[in-house]
């Protein structure tokens, strides 16, 4: 990495951060920050971000050619956000495409651990001390009452448990060894056995496994062969959950089965796809009935790639895969991958789970989709836009 910063990497970062805490006020209990209400404190960040990553784009001087499709593409997402009421998609996509050169994955890992481990002491602290509401989740499968320790639910707990390790591959990468099972080996414990929490205990284990065979076979010129898997794999995984979305039937035994071991995840997502018809930019879900306890309670559709749809609309979720098959095309064409694609094919599996993977500051591996918005050919072998020009010349 770089030791000197531009003022727009800065910026960007700054931005960042500002994201982070916007999710980690959302995540837990909290009515109050510094003695200020949550609502005064959602509103500051937001404000800030959006000064801080408008100052990042501007200082960087990007080319007319590089800001028009940013600009053609944020509106769509803009107009996703007003019309379904929820920013989160819209801000990972301003955080992609602003990115821009240099924004270096493991000063982001490096953010999104120290303020994770921060978010996770500093609640479970602060609920011991009685500051925060301590809610518990019941869950369909019979599993009893899971503790959220301050967070609005125990899966936002044990998620902040694992990015605090994904955070720390990154930043180790490629020096990773025995010793940092010191790190994940605890976690996956505490996420498992404590927080009760199969999904992220699942997502550590396999992000462990691939990390290490990443790391060895990195050098055996394997990289065509492990961007392929993750365009086939994410690609099952995307088209099973929109089938299920669609044409779930609880009759149905196999369907049944699996439902249940995503403990009612395709019921939920097929009942809001048949009673909220999905439109071309997204519904609204301020008026549905109340279902859960937490954050987005009125829409319960924990699967990533239905949620896209449902929630965000058609249009959205044709230019999300459609970025996802190109960029994996590109590296496969580049011979690329990086280690920041592979905790990306990760959050991929994750996504089949949990929505928590549509959103930068959860999933900060979507930096790896910023080189499709840059033009240069020398630093990035041709952007998206670039080869769709010379596809019309």
């Amino acid at each position: 990495m770089r030791s000197a910063l531009q003022p727009w990497e800065i910026a960007y970062y700054a931005a960042f951060i500002c994201i982070l805490i916007w999710q980690g006020i959302r995540w837990t209990t909290a009515d109050y920050v510094l003695f200020v209400p949550v609502y005064i404190g959602k509103l500051a960040v937001q404000t800030m971000f959006v000064v801080f990553i408008t100052c990042s784009l501007f200082l960087q001087r990007r080319p007319a050619s590089e800001i028009l499709p940013i600009a053609a593409l944020g509106l769509v997402f803009l107009v996703s956000a007003i019309v379904s009421h929820n920013r989160e998609l819209l801000l990972s996509f301003l955080l992609i495409a602003i990115a821009g050169r240099d924004i270096s994955f493991k000063r982001l890992a490096l953010i999104v651990f120290v303020f994770s481990a921060f978010l996770l002491v500093g609640t479970v602290l602060f609920a011991q001390m009685g500051l925060l509401e301590i809610r518990h989740a019941v869950d369909m499968d019979g599993r009893g009452a899971r503790s959220a320790w301050g967070f609005v639910h125990p899966n936002r707990f044990a998620f902040t448990v694992f990015l605090m390790c994904m955070s720390w591959f990154a930043m180790r990468f490629p020096r990773i060894g025995i010793k940092d099972a010191l790190m994940w080996g605890p976690s996956l414990l505490l996420i498992y056995f404590f927080i009760d929490s199969r999904t992220s205990a699942m997502a550590l284990l396999l992000l462990v496994v691939t990390a290490y065979l990443y790391q060895m076979l990195r050098s055996k010129n394997l990289d065509r062969l492990i961007i392929a898997i993750v365009l086939v794999a994410g690609c099952l995984f995307i088209v099973a959950s929109w089938y299920f979305m669609v044409c779930y039937n609880p009759a149905n035994s196999l369907h049944a089965k699996i439902d249940i071991l995503l403990s009612g995840r395709f019921r939920l997502a097929h009942e809001y796809f048949s009673n909220y018809p999905p439109s071309l930019f997204g519904t609204s879900f301020e008026h549905a009935p109340v279902r859960a306890v937490g954050d987005d309670s009125r829409l319960v559709v924990d699967n990533a790639f239905a949620r896209l749809i449902v929630l965000y609309g058609y249009v959205p979720t044709a230019i999300c895969f459609t970025g996802f098959v190109v960029l994996c095309l590109k590296k496969i064409r580049d011979n690329a991958a990086s280690f920041s694609f592979v905790c990306f094919g990760v959050m991929l599996v994750v996504g089949f789970s949990e929505s928590v993977m549509l959103s930068f500051t959860s999933n900060f591996s979507l930096i790896v989709f910023s080189e499709l918005f840059l033009l240069d050919s020398t630093r990035n072998a041709g952007g998206l836009f670039e080869r769709i020009a010379r596809c019309r010349r």
